[in-house]
């Protein structure tokens, strides 16, 4: 009889432990679970970036890509390298907040498709991680509600009429952004300041058409380099609206450069 008893008692227990150790593995805190994030520089799979640093290889934003799961209801499409990922809405069209994923199938997500998520009119924010290299034409279209953003530095060209209709009040495109497509802004009649990076290259028509409320353009480099940029000739509110040019320290001159407090862009 006691022998039974302690038979019983070990198979109890052992059950308990298995439960046990079911239940940490799938608290997201262990390797491989789906909550976890991977860093792209050293493979680390519980990876928690601190502004986009990685804690274990230490590398900066530009070199280490945290990837979590995202939002799920978000669209994947395979690109044509078969390397990569494209990334569109989904079933999120009344989606509040999204948070797009550096990677899906451990694969990176590099573009934000065509119409990706157009006409997604409750949207007020999206993360785009630091894998993102192109938002295509279209791609935030209609957001009505989405009012600020921040363009990544890994981010190089902003597609044909990206963010036409959109609701934004300002927009801050990080250095790294080579072009910007034609009627990028259009009808964004809410949009008061733009921050375009030292790193642009061209300026395609008439990104700012119809953007009557504009005030201030924030321009990451000097007057020299912008007059390097390729320009076209039809960007009435761009070349009017009172541009301010980055500066780290005080210039002594008052209104006429800025720099970043807090992530903001200030006026000297």
């Amino acid at each position: 009889m006691k022998n039974k008893l302690l038979f019983f008692g070990v198979i109890t227990l052992a059950v308990i432990i298995g439960f046990s150790l079911i239940a940490c593995g799938g608290n997201g805190n262990g390797g491989g679970g789906n909550g976890g994030n991977e860093c792209s520089e050293c493979e680390e799979e519980n990876c928690v970036c601190d502004d986009n640093k990685c804690p274990f290889c230490n590398e900066d934003e530009e070199d280490c890509i945290c990837s979590g799961s995202g939002t799920p209801g978000l669209e994947f499409i395979l690109n044509e390298d078969g390397l990569t990922y494209s990334v569109a809405r989904g079933t999120l069209r009344y989606a509040i907040e999204i948070v797009i994923p550096a990677k899906h199938n451990g694969l990176l997500v590099t573009e934000i498709a065509e119409s990706g998520f157009f006409y997604c009119t409750d949207l007020t924010n999206i993360t785009i991680p630091n894998s993102i290299t192109i938002i295509g034409d279209d791609a935030f279209r209609s957001c009505t509600s989405l009012t600020n953003i921040t363009i990544p530095n890994s981010v190089t060209s902003i597609g044909v009429t990206a963010f036409r209709s959109s609701g934004l009040i300002s927009i801050i495109i990080l250095d790294g952004v080579i072009s910007i497509g034609d009627y990028a802004f259009w009808t964004c009649s809410n949009l008061t300041s733009i921050t375009i990076p030292v790193s642009i290259k061209n300026i395609d028509i008439n990104i700012l058409w119809d953007c009557n409320n504009m005030e201030y353009v924030f321009y990451g480099g000097s007057a020299s380099d912008w007059n390097l940029i390729n320009i076209a000739s039809n960007n009435p509110i761009l070349l009017n609206t009172t541009r301010y040019y980055y500066s780290e320290t005080n210039p002594g001159t008052p209104n006429t450069h800025w720099r970043f407090v807090g992530g903001v862009p200030t006026i000297w």
